[in-house]
C-alpha cells in the first residue's frame, strides 16, 4: 500500500494485531502469504477499501462453528458505486447444485468470506496462475468437500473504484 495505511496500523495498540509487510508480489501471492501466516481456524477475507459491518466476523463464526457442514461463509452487501449510488447485493443459492450456480454467477462476494482453513489447504488455496477470478476457481475446489451459505444479512459494504475488478466484470 502507497496510501499511509502501514503507518495508520503501526498507531494501533493492540497485541492481537500482526503486521506484515513485503514488496509488492502481487494479489494472488499476497493473499496466499496471508493465509499461511494465519493462525487461526477460520480466515476471513476484507477487501481493499471496502468496510466489514461490526458483527460481520462474529456472526459468521457463530454460524460456522455450529454448522459443521458449511465451509464457506458469506453475506449479503451494499454496493456503493462512484457519486454514491447504492445497490444491495443479495446472492442466494437456489435448490440447484452449488457448482453449476457458481459457474453461472458469482455468488459469493470474495470480500465478505469466510472459510475453514483447513479446507482451503484441502483443496490446494488460491492458484498463483489466476490474475482475476482466483475466488471462484478457489470456491469452485472447495464445493468438492464443503458446502457454502450466504447469510441473509447486509454485513459488507463494497465501495467500487473505477476499473476495479469488483467494478469490472470483463476482469
Amino acid at each position: 500500500s502507497t496510501d499511509g495505511t502501514l503507518n495508520e496500523l503501526r498507531n494501533i495498540k493492540d497485541d492481537r494485531l500482526k503486521i506484515y509487510t513485503h514488496d509488492n508480489i502481487g494479489f494472488v501471492k499476497s493473499i496466499k502469504k496471508g493465509v499461511n501466516l494465519s493462525k487461526g481456524d477460520y480466515v476471513a477475507i476484507h477487501g481493499s477499501g471496502d468496510i466489514s459491518h461490526p458483527d460481520r466476523i462474529q456472526k459468521q463464526i457463530e454460524f460456522i462453528m455450529k454448522h459443521k457442514d458449511i465451509g464457506i461463509v458469506s453475506n449479503y452487501a451494499k454496493k456503493v458505486a462512484d457519486g454514491g449510488k447504492t445497490q444491495i447485493v443479495k446472492f442466494n443459492f437456489d435448490n440447484r447444485d452449488y457448482t453449476t450456480q457458481l459457474l453461472e454467477s458469482s455468488i459469493i462476494i470474495h470480500g465478505s468470506a469466510l472459510f475453514r482453513k483447513e479446507i482451503y489447504h484441502k483443496v490446494g488455496g488460491y492458484r498463483e496462475f489466476f490474475k482475476y477470478g482466483q475466488d471462484r476457481d478457489l470456491w469452485l475446489r472447495m464445493l468438492q468437500v464443503t458446502k457454502p451459505y450466504i447469510l441473509p444479512e447486509i454485513l459488507y459494504t463494497m465501495i467500487l473504484i473505477p476499473g476495479s475488478v469488483s467494478d469490472d466484470f470483463d476482469k
